[in-house]
């Protein structure tokens, strides 16, 4: 996908999840949990098409991404302006995915079949 295509995406949706190759995550059920530090932290007021390509770029310097086992994971979190930009995996039961993210010290974990957060804070 087009950065500037996926950076119009994330302001509008509010995120996305994407394969390795950067291709849109097509799962409808199951959780998205984010990996603890392995990831960025963007001011929403410095997030721009460049910051995004830079930071995703980044990622796959730094984290050897196992596809179709972990995403990046693109939050654009409202509530503390700032958007995440991180490596993810894919959780089924509700109940494991909170216990992953908890343990991940995560804000939130994301209910792909109800497309919102659930904050575990």
């Amino acid at each position: 996908m087009q950065v500037k295509r996926l950076y119009h995406k994330v302001l509008k949706d509010g995120g996305i999840t994407l394969t390795s190759r950067l291709v849109q995550v097509k799962k409808q059920t199951g959780f998205f949990v984010s990996l603890k530090e392995q990831g960025t932290i963007i001011e929403l007021k410095d997030f721009t098409p460049d910051s995004l390509f830079l930071t995703i770029n980044k990622l796959f310097i730094q984290y050897e991404i196992i596809y179709n086992k972990q995403f990046i994971g693109i939050w654009l979190d409202k509530v503390n302006g700032k958007v995440y930009i991180d490596i993810s995996v894919w959780v089924q039961d509700r109940e494991e995915a909170i216990r992953k993210g908890l343990a991940e010290s995560q804000i939130a974990i994301w209910d792909i079949e109800n497309g919102q957060e659930i904050y575990l804070e």
